[in-house]
């Protein structure tokens, strides 16, 4: 029926002559006890008007906490998170002509544990372990792993006495490979030899309690952006030191700062979870804060979608993608797509 009302608005557009663009999208959430937890959807945004319609058009259950997944040569690959203390899996699936995931059978077990953040290199694809703090990087065919580091081994916390690394987003620029290390206020920096770190350089090194969680090239500066969660701020990067540091939220209250995206060639989006909040800053010469608009709860993760003024915001305690428009000022919200424990949006195609 949804499907039958679908077609039918699309052909009403098309009468009128309005131009309708079709994008599709593969969703992630790992809050469902039983349903699909990877969703396929087609976003529709009506190019004259602005309008925004979304429709899930199938999903499959992967069962362990995919809370993150990409797109690379035509494949999908997702992880397992939440499932032991040292069990982690990688999973591969082809798409089919709905966008629908299907399993290949290909899959890599990593020892360690909360597996949560995946980066496609050019020769391998990188994972993050949260709970222990391994990096990884196997090959695209999910064969054997390629490289492993564990930088925060022998790191004590003073308090528990235990081993406090946190493992999060990897990144790579100008052929140097970053690793960010929430636990041990650090950015491992590599140099890459072959798509593979070769040799490693001096860290960055963050003031004790600011947790970087995810890191950003700007493409333009060929400066680094950070995101540090337990600090709630925004950090810049030059020439291996920090030359900017801003609060990303204005909210009176705990803040911690999830993924940011570019909205545009000079504005980045950081997803602000406790403050509950988007906020927009300029790149353009110094940070500068242009604003911050309410979402849903505990925003975790950001897809700029290639090609528009759309921007989809997971929400893992509300269980919504919240699709916003950017219009260069403010965000305006859109449409929203259930899924319990959103976690993750990935752009697949566009018709």
């Amino acid at each position: 029926h949804v499907t039958q009302t679908r077609h039918a608005q699309k052909a009403c557009a098309e009468m009128r002559g309005i131009m309708e663009q079709e994008i599709r999208l593969l969703c992630s959430g790992y809050g469902a006890e039983t349903g699909s937890d990877l969703l396929a959807v087609k976003l529709f945004e009506n190019t004259e008007t602005g309008e925004v319609h979304t429709e899930i058009t199938g999903g499959i259950r992967q069962g362990d906490s995919p809370s993150f997944s990409l797109l690379h040569g035509g494949f999908l690959y997702t992880v397992a998170e939440l499932v032991g203390e040292k069990h982690a899996y990688i999973y591969q699936y082809r798409l089919s002509e709905d966008g629908i995931p299907v399993p290949t059978g290909k899959k890599i077990f990593l020892p360690g544990g909360e597996l949560c953040h995946l980066y496609a290199g050019k020769k391998a694809l990188y994972a993050s372990c949260y709970g222990t703090g391994d990096f990884f990087a196997v090959d695209y065919d999910l064969e054997k792993i390629r490289w492993y580091r564990s930088p925060g081994a022998g790191v004590i916390d003073a308090q528990t006495e235990k081993i406090c690394p946190h493992a999060h987003w990897v990144s790579e620029q100008d052929n140097i490979l970053y690793l960010a290390d929430l636990g041990c206020d650090r950015i491992y920096r590599y140099e890459l030899k072959d798509g593979l770190p070769e040799k490693e350089l001096e860290a960055l090194v963050l003031p004790t309690g600011e947790g970087p969680r995810q890191l950003l090239p700007e493409k333009e500066s060929g400066k680094l952006l950070s995101a540090q969660e337990l600090g709630g701020t925004l950090r810049r990067w030059k020439n291996g030191g920090c030359s900017e540091c801003v609060k990303t939220s204005r909210f009176d209250g705990t803040n911690y700062p999830g993924t940011i995206c570019m909205a545009d060639e000079k504005t980045v989006i950081v997803c602000n979870r406790g403050a509950n909040t988007l906020s927009a800053f300029s790149t353009d010469g110094k940070l500068r804060y242009i604003g911050e608009w309410a979402t849903d709860n505990w925003p975790r993760h950001l897809l700029q979608i290639p090609g528009t003024d759309l921007i989809v915001n997971a929400c893992n305690k509300e269980g919504t993608l919240v699709i916003f428009a950017w219009n260069g000022k403010e965000l305006i919200r859109k449409d929203e797509i259930i899924l319990p424990g959103a976690s993750c949006a990935v752009y697949l195609s566009e018709k």
